[in-house]
């Protein structure tokens, strides 16, 4: 994941293969969600694979590809959840994500 973020509110993915997040800007405030719900942020989702160390050795490492799903520019939102597919979907594979956002008013831009 991008350094310079706090990472949060993780949730699995229907099919178990990754998961998405949320991650908030340190600077120029180290602030949580508890003093300010308008808090600039991004969300992301993460898929994992399984990568196996050597041929002896049963350990098996996990590379993760990290894919925005939305900027951080004037966005602010929390508690991603990902949906299964929708039926009938041509991709098995694809997943929905919903997430509580913020009107983007002029009033109202996350800071």
């Amino acid at each position: 994941l991008p350094d310079g973020k706090a990472y949060g509110q993780p949730r699995w993915l229907p099919d178990g293969s990754g998961f998405v997040c949320v991650g908030w800007d340190i600077e120029p405030f180290k602030l949580g969600r508890i003093y300010c719900m308008n808090r600039r942020c991004a969300t992301y989702l993460c898929r994992l694979q399984q990568q196996p160390k050597g041929n002896n050795d049963k350990k098996k490492t996990v590379k993760v590809d990290v894919l925005p799903l939305t900027s951080d520019d004037d966005f602010a939102g929390w508690s991603p959840l990902p949906l299964p597919p929708l039926k009938g979907a041509e991709n098995d594979d694809e997943c929905r994500v919903v997430y509580i956002s913020i009107d983007h008013s002029k009033n109202a831009l996350p800071h």
